[in-house]
């Protein structure tokens, strides 16, 4: 029986029926979170586990980012959780059409005073040296003074505030929060940031109240961080008295910071490559929701780590990477991201199988199995991962161990990383982990208590950035070239040149060809579409050839109508590995072909095809008379 998992993509669970499947994802979910209630209330009662500071919106995994923007509307919507620079009120509309409970968080750099900058920001209002230069944020970016002794507004709608005073009132008044829930911050360095900055050569010198002398001359460290921080206090206090109850307030200091945390709903982690003890930094999160009534929100963007000597390339095909940060941040109660090294931070967001998954809600917190391997039990699986940096190998007998067990467990059947993620009974696995410049890094597994079949969407797109994990972009040939109009409707989850992530491919009528060749990890029937942009002077007749077991058959794609959107061509069959394809091709085309981005879609295993060749016939003569 067909389902959707969490995202709305397909999934399979064997022995299911249609009113079994209608139960999950309805009233059954609902009975089973009731449950849950039941039961951690009488493991609170029983002084078990520690009580929660919320009720959790989504269920497991959370999966969220925060990305400086650029995604086509048809991503984002995927995630749980998206803080972006998007402020227009039509498209998180339009997101919130898509997927109706999705979290919509803007975020601002108040370090730098954008984006978007302040209209008519006062001269006086940046930190300056005592001579009268301005002190940099990073790279060509001005930092402000977020300190309480910065100088007043002269004139304005800001006139006799400082910017600590006014940052409140823009911030409120440039986001609609009656639609959006809540704001975030992508620079904001407080008082441990600062610590630090303090002593960096761009903070030798630094003048926070404008008297032109140096501020090391006349105060001391403690001092002047005192005062830095009683800005950052005025700016968090005037966002809650100005926000609606219930609206989100998340901080990126780029730091596991320790101020300001009774007003914020959470952090942003960034680079999230391993930790520095042993514990994924599990007491800190503890530390940081003590005590608090508003939700624990907090989103960690996590990266491969490959600039060790000696460590292989790591890619968005680093499956041990990905799944030791998803594990983990399951075990945090945050919200995870994945993306290749190359991008940096927040330009993108890899897929992974593992995000589909529909995992309910936690029973209980993490637990350690034996020292560096834990285990957290869900609604409808388990999590498991090693922190110490040590191989660890987890069996079921482990897991049997635990009161909230409630196997057996299975390895879930995926498309990405097919031969871990291969369907299984679990009966063990071994975990791997290693400890590098202070940095411990693990690996994890997810395991479910059905059998399913998991798979995301495979896109193959022109840049590898928009392409699914275990796949490879779209091969360009004979003409086909790469372009940097980022103003077309193609697909990407982010334009930019200078990133290599390109929106389409474009060539003129002739020999160009270019070929989107998914790896298929599940043999199975897959309904395929195509993406293509609006160009000028596109062309009307574009023949799409797709290959599959079902032989070759092909399509004329008109690229002036339909752009922006899936476009479906059919369903077909493919086998496991790389052999089938769609090749778009530019010969006798009426215009400039646009070769974007094709999309594979798992329907499910084709019950009905017989795949087994007959045996040779025998005793059989055939006779041939002439016509």
């Amino acid at each position: 029986m067909d389902m959707k998992s969490k995202y709305g993509q397909t999934t399979m669970a064997q022995g299911v029926s249609a009113m079994d499947a209608i139960r999950e994802k309805g009233t059954f979910r609902k009975f089973m979170q009731t449950k849950h209630m039941v039961l951690f209330a009488a493991l609170l009662a029983a002084g078990t586990i520690a009580a929660p500071v919320q009720a959790q919106r989504h269920t497991y995994p959370l999966i969220g980012w925060q990305s400086f923007g650029g995604a086509i509307v048809d991503y984002y919507s995927r995630f749980d959780l998206i803080i972006s620079r998007h402020t227009d009120v039509r498209w998180a509309q339009e997101m919130k059409r898509r997927n109706p409970d999705v979290l919509l968080v803007p975020t601002y750099d108040w370090n730098s005073a954008q984006s978007p900058f302040i209209p008519n920001f006062p001269e006086e209002w940046w930190l300056k040296k005592s001579n009268g230069d301005y002190v940099y944020a990073y790279g060509t970016y001005k930092m402000a003074n977020l300190s309480d002794m910065c100088p007043r507004a002269k004139s304005g709608p800001m006139a006799g505030m400082t910017y600590a005073e006014y940052l409140p009132i823009f911030l409120t008044e440039l986001v609609d929060l009656s639609v959006f829930d809540g704001l975030a911050t992508d620079g904001a360095w407080g008082h441990s940031e600062m610590y630090w900055m303090y002593n960096r050569p761009q903070f030798a010198d630094v003048d926070i109240d404008a008297n032109g002398v140096n501020d090391k001359q006349q105060m001391s460290k403690d001092a002047w961080l005192e005062r830095w921080q009683n800005g950052m206090d005025t700016i968090l206090n005037g966002l809650r008295a100005r926000m609606p109850e219930g609206k989100l307030l998340i901080v990126n200091s780029g730091n596991y910071h320790n101020w300001g945390w009774e007003a914020q709903n959470g952090i942003i982690v960034e680079k999230l490559y391993g930790y520095f003890d042993d514990k994924f930094t599990y007491d800190y999160f503890q530390k940081f929701r003590a005590g608090k009534n508003i939700d624990f929100v907090t989103v960690a963007d996590g990266l491969p780590y490959k600039t060790y000597p000696g460590l292989p390339e790591r890619t968005k095909d680093d499956f041990q990477g990905m799944l030791f940060g998803l594990v983990t941040s399951m075990f945090n109660d945050v919200y995870f991201s994945f993306q290749n090294v190359e991008a940096g931070e927040h330009y993108w967001s890899h897929w992974y199988d593992e995000f589909e998954l529909d995992l309910g809600m936690p029973i209980g917190p993490p637990k350690e199995i034996r020292t560096g391997l834990w285990v957290r039990f869900f609604q409808k699986g388990v999590a498991i991962a090693n922190s110490n940096g040590q191989d660890h190998v987890a069996t079921d007998a482990d897991l049997r161990r635990f009161s909230e067990y409630s196997g057996p467990y299975y390895r879930f059947r995926g498309g990405q990383n097919p031969d871990y993620n291969n369907g299984a009974q679990f009966t063990s696995v071994e975990l791997q982990g290693m400890k590098l410049d202070n940095r411990y890094f693990g690996d994890g597994i997810i395991l479910l208590n059905q059998p399913r079949t998991v798979i995301a969407d495979i896109i193959i797109d022109n840049s590898d950035s928009g392409t699914s994990p275990g796949s490879d972009p779209a091969e360009l040939r004979n003409g086909f070239q790469q372009s940097q109009n980022c103003s077309n409707d193609g697909y990407t989850v982010r334009c930019s040149g200078w990133l290599n992530t390109y929106r389409t491919a474009e060539a003129n009528p002739g020999p160009a060809r270019a070929i989107f060749r998914p790896t298929i990890g599940v043999a199975g029937l897959y309904d395929v579409y195509e993406w293509h942009p609006a160009l000028s002077g596109g062309a009307t007749k574009v023949i799409h050839y797709v290959v599959s077991k079902d032989g070759q058959k092909s399509f004329v794609v008109n690229q002036q109508q339909n752009s922006g959107r899936w476009n479906k061509l059919g369903t077909f069959y493919f086998e496991r590995g790389s052999n089938g394809r769609v090749e778009i091709s530019a010969n006798g085309a009426d215009g400039v072909v646009a070769a974007d981005a094709i999309k594979f879609v798992y329907v499910g295993e084709d019950a009905d095809r017989d795949t087994t060749p007959p045996d040779t016939p025998r005793g059989v003569k055939v006779r041939i008379e002439n016509q």
